[in-house]
């Protein structure tokens, strides 16, 4: 991610962090969040389908994803039929990326709930690798908190697998945690959550830096 993106991040957290604006922040940055995931899983799982498969089917898979990529920009909720047809037509690979696809344009045609159902039911499946089920997890939660979709003890909850301290998500979910606890006005249990990201010298550098401009907020 550029670095004026992460600057314009964290201009705008400086700008709307007070409680009253909590919602209003979330939405910005919890776009930002998910815009890294669907990259990151683009990338992974997309390499996945194109190895794995014989040359004309990559082309015709590839030429497929690229239209629903192309109609995804106007059409996010006909992109994700088109999405489904591919995950319903496609290697594993693509078909497992297909449905990130599916459930990320449902939310952006203003059906978040049906996008998390989507992520949930990734969740669910036995027969992928678990990187991507808590990937999926993580991308409900995003979408719960955005849209106010359940309560935060039912988003804590579901976000709880994600916490312990083998999963490549880890610190991601400390940081959501963090910020449910912050709209929830636990305050001084929110700035300990940001407070041992920022301590921690594995934690990933955007969401130390993310920590420590809303630790020097809340503090003021």
């Amino acid at each position: 991610m550029a670095d004026h993106t992460e600057e314009a991040l964290f201009r705008e957290i400086d700008e709307e962090i007070k409680q009253d604006k909590l919602i209003k922040l979330w939405k910005n940055y919890g776009k930002y969040f998910v815009g890294i995931a669907i990259c990151l899983v683009t990338s992974i799982i997309g390499y996945q389908g194109w190895s794995t498969w014989d040359q004309s089917s990559r082309a015709k898979l590839g030429a497929m994803y690229d239209k629903a990529q192309e109609v995804a920009i106007n059409e996010p909720l006909n992109a994700a039929k088109l999405f489904k047809q591919l995950a319903e037509d496609g290697s594993p690979g693509y078909t497992l990326l297909a449905q990130f696809q599916v459930a990320a344009n449902l939310a952006l045609g203003g059906k978040p709930a049906e996008a998390i159902n989507m992520y949930d039911s990734i969740v669910e499946k036995k027969n992928i690798d678990n990187v991507y089920r808590d990937l999926a997890r993580l991308l409900s939660v995003v979408y719960a908190i955005e849209h106010s979709y359940g309560s935060s003890k039912e988003i804590t909850i579901k976000l709880s697998p994600l916490l312990e301290n083998n999963n490549p998500w880890r610190y991601s979910a400390k940081e959501l945690s963090a910020f449910l606890l912050q709209k929830e006005g636990d305050t001084e249990k929110a700035k300990a959550l940001y407070q041992s990201l920022i301590l921690n010298p594995q934690t990933p550098t955007g969401i130390r830096q993310r920590s420590e401009k809303i630790i020097l907020n809340l503090s003021k």
